[in-house]
Formats: C-alpha cells, structure tokens, sequence
C-alpha cells in the first residue's frame, strides 16, 4: 500500500513539473496562453507575488496589438512646389481602436537618406507637433508647414513621419509613414516697362520681359489688345535668368486708351503657363512747328482766295 502512495506521488510531481516547464516555453516564444493551473491568462501585466508564478515574458507591442491608429492620407499644399517655397504636409489621421486615443503627436523624423531635415526646415513651430487626443472611430487633420532651401535639387523628396500615441494609460505606442514630394522649378515671367512712343506714322509698343526663374521658357507669345485693335509677337524662347523685349507697331489712338498685354510661354515639358501687364497709350501730339506751319498754309489758301473774291491785285 505504501508503495502504490509514492508511485501516485512522484506521478504527480513529475507531471507538474513538465507542465511548468511548457508554459514558460509558450510564452518565450511570444504567444499568450491560459495558465493551466489557475485558469487565468497571463497575457497582460506581470504576476506579482506567489512563490509558484510565472511572469509574463515583455513582448514587443506592435507584435501583440494591432494599430489603433493609421494614416489614411497625406496632402500637400501645392501640386508643384518650387526650391525655396513654402508649403505645407497635412496629414489625415484616423482611430481605428476600440476607444479614445490620447498624447497623439506627430514627428518629422528626417527626410529618408539624409541626416534629419536636411535641406528642409519647420515654419512657425518645430518639426514635432503635440495633436491631443481622438475620440472613438474619429478622425484628426494634423498640418506642418515648411520651406526648402532654394539651392535644394529639384526631384523627390521623401519625409519619415512618427506618430506617437497611448491608451487607457499604456505605454506610449508608435506608428511611421513615408510620404514624398516633388521639387520643381517653374518658369516665372514678369512684364516690366511697357510703354508705348510715336515714331513716323504711328505708335510703336515696347516692353520687357524677365524670366527671373531658372528655367528655360520656350514659344514665349505676346498678345496686346489696344482699344478695338489686337496686335501678336512672337518672342521665341528667352534662358533662365534673362530678359527678353518685344516691339510691336499699333496704330494711333485719337484719346488716352488702356493697354492689355498677355504673355504666354511653355517649360521644357510643354507646361503652359501665362503672364499679364499692361500700359497707356497716348494720342499722337503734334509738335509746334508742324502746327505753325499749318497755320501759315492755312492763312496763305485764305488771302488767297479773298485776293481773288475781290480781285486785288489783279
């Protein structure tokens, strides 16, 4: 009988033994099971007190949770952004948990294979903004603006974006995305000095135009309206920091009249783009010599014919 006691006993003994053994091998390996023993899961917070329990192994949260907030969309401020421009990121971001969010903060960690924002500074604040809290299935638009040096290359640029956020007093989780844009230089033209001069028979429109950007522009148009009348020149294709001029022959005017000059022009990849200035044009003054001398064939014809009326002289 006592044999058969000791069998029962060092059964029970072993198999508890090899039942512990499995369960710190479970969890070693990341996953969450029940506690066979005191049918409780194991799978949050530590265990705390009692010489027989097992502690919950630290799992990587990303690993055990799902996201609880993601970002849907990221919208820059200009379709074309030009080196040394402003412009600003928004980022649309959503709470897809089961509650509220809090301590949500977005960062712009770098621009992807420089050292931090290399090229690129934050306008009005840093390159970290403090967005509060979410509401349950809510969403929230965080906006950052900022302005690239002007020496920067055009091309892509991508941004690594953090969002850092917690949860019923969790530990802080975290979130990245990469979004891009593109740097582009776009032609500008101003129209400076349009005036317009008389020459024999007419007037004569001149104007000058400055490409101050650094890019080349291409089937450069100018069209000027000048009361009823319209008049065209073609000024061909200007280089980038250059100016070109355009002389147009319009006819006289008999009042002061407003000047409309459209200009129009194409980058390198056929984009079009257009310019406006404008002018007065003046009327045709005689100068006094032509006026005296007027006068004097006109009081010449006048003697003339009162010579001949009363016939003095004859």
């Amino acid at each position: 009988m006592n044999k058969k006691i000791a069998i029962v006993v060092a059964l029970t003994t072993l198999l508890t033994m090899t039942g512990g053994l499995t369960v710190e091998k479970v969890f070693a390996a990341g996953k969450i099971e029940s506690n066979t023993s005191g049918g409780e899961e194991t799978g949050s917070g530590n265990s705390s007190g009692g010489s027989g329990g097992i502690q919950t192994p630290v799992v990587p949260t990303n690993n055990v949770q799902p996201k609880k907030v993601i970002i849907t969309q990221v919208t820059p401020s200009k379709a074309v952004i030009s080196p040394g421009e402003e412009f600003s990121l928004t980022y649309r971001i959503e709470n897809i948990s089961g509650g509220r969010i809090d301590g949500l903060s977005l960062k712009l960690v770098g621009v992807e294979g420089k050292p931090g924002l290399d090229g690129f500074t934050a306008v009005g604040t840093t390159n970290e903004i403090y967005a509060g809290s979410i509401a349950y299935n809510d969403i929230k638009e965080v906006t950052i603006k900022l302005v690239s040096d002007p020496a920067l290359k055009t091309g892509v640029y991508n941004f690594v974006t953090s969002v850092t956020y917690s949860q019923f007093g969790a530990e802080q989780e975290e979130i990245s995305k990469i979004s891009g844009i593109t740097l582009r230089s776009v032609p500008d033209i101003s129209v400076n000095g349009v005036e317009a001069f008389q020459n024999q028979g007419g007037n004569t429109l001149t104007g000058t135009l400055v490409n101050d950007s650094k890019v080349k522009v291409k089937n450069v148009k100018v069209k000027a309206k000048i009361g009823n009348d319209t008049y065209e020149y073609s000024a061909g294709t200007i280089d980038a920091e250059s100016d070109g001029v355009f002389e147009i022959s319009i006819n006289p005017v008999d009042v002061d009249t407003q000047g409309e000059i459209d200009v129009t022009y194409e980058d390198a990849n056929g984009n079009k783009y257009s310019a406006k200035g404008n002018c007065m044009v003046k009327p045709i003054v005689m100068e006094e010599t032509d006026i005296s001398s007027d006068k004097v064939k006109k009081s010449g014809k006048i003697m003339s014919f009162l010579k001949k009326l009363f016939r003095v002289g004859i």
